[in-house]
């Protein structure tokens, strides 16, 4: 059923990985000229005073974003079938960390094109976390109503 406590996190976990899009990841600044300003995006980043470019391994990270949103919408869909909702928790489990050290390796590129910088993990940095534990607890309801269902199932 849709009014069931797990489709409530995958929908907001689906919604942290919408906002990742709209949210900067990073903000880096040189520590001496307060000129040279890089505000780190999944798609386009800006440079200001600054000719950065971000490097072609990274459109993996938008791709990785998209397919992570895509299976927490189909398995907030699947709810008649809970082993299936659980395999596919497991699988968004699993690419949220995939993507975790390619946001870190992104933002380390654009610190390493402005000399002695600062750099500011901003909002879409920490989204992958927020999927994370919204999965996690996604997967934990869905155990339980597993569970709930098999001992229903063993009582008749």
């Amino acid at each position: 059923m849709l009014q069931r406590i797990q489709t409530v996190y995958l929908t907001l976990a689906a919604l942290a990985c919408a906002a990742m899009f709209i949210l900067d990841v990073a903000l880096v600044r040189n520590a001496t000229a307060q000129q040279q300003l890089i505000h780190v995006r999944l798609f386009n980043s800006d440079a200001v005073g600054n000719t950065w470019q971000a490097p072609s391994v990274f459109l993996v990270i938008p791709v990785l974003v998209v397919i992570i949103g895509l299976l927490l919408i189909y398995t907030a869909l699947k709810y008649t079938n809970r082993k299936q909702q659980m395999m596919f928790c497991k699988i968004i489990l699993l690419l949220t960390l995939v993507c975790l050290p390619f946001i870190y390796f992104l933002v380390e590129s654009a610190i390493k094109a402005v000399s002695p910088a600062q750099q500011f993990y901003l909002y879409a940095a920490y989204m992958p976390i927020v999927i994370l534990l919204f999965t996690f607890f996604a997967l934990r309801a869905i155990q339980r109503d597993d569970n709930l269902v098999r001992s229903a199932d063993r009582l008749r």
